[in-house]
């Protein structure tokens, strides 16, 4: 069955898609891509669909901003419609998703960009970009501390970045965090009710699935409101 919507579907490729938080609204993001084989400049490109809806189809999301590209002699700014491919997009607990590294071609030309998607509001907020080129074999993925780390790049001269980034979200920088002093249930079920204790009030909690990142894939990202 043929999905309508999606803008230069064979423009696509190592574009980043994921779904968006909470999971219970069953919207997917598509951001950015290429083609290795026709090798177009890589597009600013998002679209969302919410699977809910009884004929799904997607709609187009605000452009990825754009940033420094570097064709071999240093960052230059982006013009025109350069995006990027190679995009790797991480759910956050704040329930935002960043979006960082990539490259304008096909294991060439690195771009330097990061910006956080609110799916509440529909816009990108550009933040401190990767200082290291992330393109083809790069991962990006939460720790469990909430921050982000983003690792590796192979370009198409066969060398690897073996340089690990490390990403505070805003969210950390509000002074101290609520700490967990205690958990009845260590093993849980769906639909139980479970006591957890913190030492301060707080306004919401939500659970995070581990990344699985490889390819601007990450089809094991979950956030689910409890």
């Amino acid at each position: 069955t043929d999905v309508p919507g999606l803008r230069k579907k064979d423009e696509r490729d190592q574009s980043a898609s994921v779904l968006l938080p909470p999971a219970q609204d069953q919207k997917v993001l598509t951001l950015g891509g290429g083609n290795i084989d026709s090798n177009p400049e890589g597009n600013r490109l998002t679209d969302v669909i919410d699977l809910k809806s009884a004929n799904p189809a997607y709609v187009a999301g605000p452009p990825i901003p754009q940033g420094t590209v570097d064709f071999g002699n240093g960052p230059v700014p982006q013009t025109g419609n350069q995006g990027k491919m190679y995009v790797s997009a991480v759910l956050m607990p704040d329930g935002k998703v960043l979006e960082t590294g990539g490259a304008l071609h096909n294991r060439a030309d690195p771009v330097y960009e990061t910006s956080i998607y609110d799916p509440a509001t529909n816009t990108f907020d550009p933040v401190a970009a990767d200082p290291q080129a992330r393109g083809y074999h790069s991962s990006a993925f939460l720790l469990p501390d909430g921050r982000v780390m983003t690792t590796g790049d192979n370009p198409g001269n066969g060398t690897w970045n073996h340089k690990v980034s490390i990403y505070t979200p805003p969210y950390l920088l509000k002074g101290a965090r609520p700490t967990i002093t205690s958990v009845i249930d260590t093993e849980w079920n769906y639909g139980d009710t479970q006591r957890i204790t913190v030492d301060r009030p707080i306004a919401k909690a939500e659970l995070i699935r581990p990344a699985a990142v490889t390819h601007s894939s990450d089809p094991n990202q979950r956030f689910v409101d409890l």
